[in-house]
C-alpha cells in the first residue's frame, strides 16, 4: 500500500468519525434542549397550579373571616345563620366552637365531644386571635365529629382496579379559622371550616382549564 493510499484512508476514517461525532452531539444537544424546555414548561405549569390553589384557599379563608367578623353570638338563631352561610359559600364544614372546644353551632354530629384544638394548628392560630388557614388532612374520627357520618362517607375514596386496597377514609381540606372577639378584643369563640378536596373533580377541571385551556 502506498503512502498516498494510506493517507487517503486515514483522512476518510477521520472524516467519518468526525461526522459521526458531530451527528451524535447534535442529536444529544437537540434531545437535551427538548427535555429542558419540557421540564421548564412543567415547572411553569406547576407554579401556576400552586398559585391558583393558594388563591382559591385564601378566598375561602377570607369568606370565613367575613362570617366571623359579622357574627353576634348573642343574637339568637346561631345555628340557622351558620347553616345559611355554609350553603351560601358552598362549604363542606362550617362550625362554631367555644374557646374550650365546646361545639356551639354548625355541622357537628349529634354526639360530638370537644373539638381537639391542640391537634389543629389552624384552630390554634385563631385561638391566639389571628386568622388561620391551610391545607389539612382530617382522619375519619375528626370528619365524623365535624360533620357526622354523612360527611365521612361523602369524602371516602373507593379504590378501583383489580387490587384489594382498602378505601381512603382520610380527607384533604382547605381549612380556615377566625376568632370571634368581644369589645375588649378577647376571643370568645372560633368560626372555622372548609371545603373537601377529596373527589372534588370540579376543582381539578377548573385548575386544568385555567392552565391548559379547554
Amino acid at each position: 500500500m502506498s503512502i498516498r493510499t494510506a493517507l487517503l484512508g486515514l483522512l476518510l476514517a477521520l472524516g467519518t468519525v468526525t461526522t459521526g461525532l458531530v451527528g451524535v452531539l447534535g442529536v444529544w444537544g437537540i434531545s437535551h434542549r427538548v427535555r429542558q424546555e419540557a421540564q421548564e414548561r412543567v415547572n411553569v405549569d406547576l407554579a401556576t397550579f400552586a398559585a391558583l390553589h393558594d388563591e382559591r384557599r385564601q378566598q375561602l379563608a377570607d369568606r370565613i373571616g367575613t362570617i366571623a367578623s359579622g357574627l353576634d353570638l348573642d343574637a339568637g338563631a346561631l345555628q340557622a345563620r351558620i347553616q345559611e352561610a355554609r350553603a351560601r359559600h358552598k362549604l363542606s364544614v362550617l362550625n362554631v366552637c367555644a374557646v374550650d372546644g365546646t361545639p356551639l353551632a354548625g355541622t357537628y354530629s349529634d354526639d360530638a365531644g370537644p373539638v381537639p384544638m391542640n391537634a389543629d394548628p389552624v384552630l390554634r392560630a385563631a385561638l391566639a386571635g389571628k386568622m388561620g388557614s391551610g391545607t389539612v388532612l382530617l382522619d375519619r374520627d375528626r370528619l365524623v365529629l365535624e360533620g357526622g357520618v354523612a360527611l365521612a362517607e361523602r369524602v371516602r375514596v373507593i379504590a378501583t382496579g383489580n387490587g384489594s386496597r382498602p378505601p381512603v377514609t382520610d380527607a384533604l381540606f382547605w381549612w380556615a379559622a377566625a376568632p370571634v372577639t368581644d369589645a375588649a378584643g378577647r376571643v370568645r369563640a372560633l368560626v372555622y371550616g372548609g371545603r373537601a378536596l377529596n373527589l372534588n373533580f370540579a376543582l381539578v377541571d377548573e385548575l386544568r382549564e385555567r392552565v391548559f385551556g379547554a
